[in-house]
């Protein structure tokens, strides 16, 4: 009654071992893929904040006032953090200042950054390394986690898969033996 059992061993421990590397292999493009998302994000911020320097905008130096970390409590904009910037138009001798839903731990009160800012709309502020240092963190978090996680998955189906094969042909050799020593 136990000969059964350890045939069926062996094939369950080689379709694990197979589910395993294929999610392994899964897990890790998808994650990897997420991490291109996020390049691709950064490179079209980093374009559209070109595009509006290159349009006449002016760099100033900006400090940050207020920083207010996300909740897990939904995906509105509350609850994506933000961070307020103030800066300075010279040309108006005033004091600007702008909230962009983006929060970077790198970044905290009195911290400051480079914005960009319109000669004619000086209201109208950008502030591209929030979101690219910010996006880039995220992407490189992705990686991580999808070669680790993959890579974790994939070993752990090779050792089921290999551990599968070795004791099939070893239940197989027993066979052998049995049946030799039947005769």
């Amino acid at each position: 009654m136990s000969k059964p059992v350890k045939k069926r061993y062996p094939t369950v421990l080689i379709v694990i071992g197979s589910i395993c590397m294929v999610l392994g292999i899964i897990f890790a493009v998808l994650f990897n893929f997420m991490s291109a998302v996020m390049d691709e994000s950064n490179d079209i911020i980093t374009s559209e904040a070109s595009d509006f320097q290159r349009d006449g905008a002016i760099k100033t130096t900006g400090t940050i006032t207020s920083v207010t970390p996300g909740s897990s409590s939904g995906e509105d904009e509350a609850s994506q953090g933000s961070t307020t910037v103030e800066y300075y138009v010279e040309s108006e001798d005033q004091e600007y200042e702008i909230s962009f839903p983006v929060y970077n731990t790198k970044y905290g009160v009195g911290s400051t950054i480079d914005v960009y800012y319109g000669q004619e709309d000086p209201a109208r502020c950008i502030a591209p390394v929030l979101y690219t240092e910010t996006i880039g963190m995220v992407g490189k978090i992705f990686s991580i986690v999808g070669w680790a996680v993959g890579g974790v998955l994939f070993l752990a189906g090779a050792v089921c898969l290999i551990a599968g094969i070795v004791t099939r042909k070893k239940v197989k050799a027993q066979a052998q033996i049995d049946a030799m020593q039947e005769m």
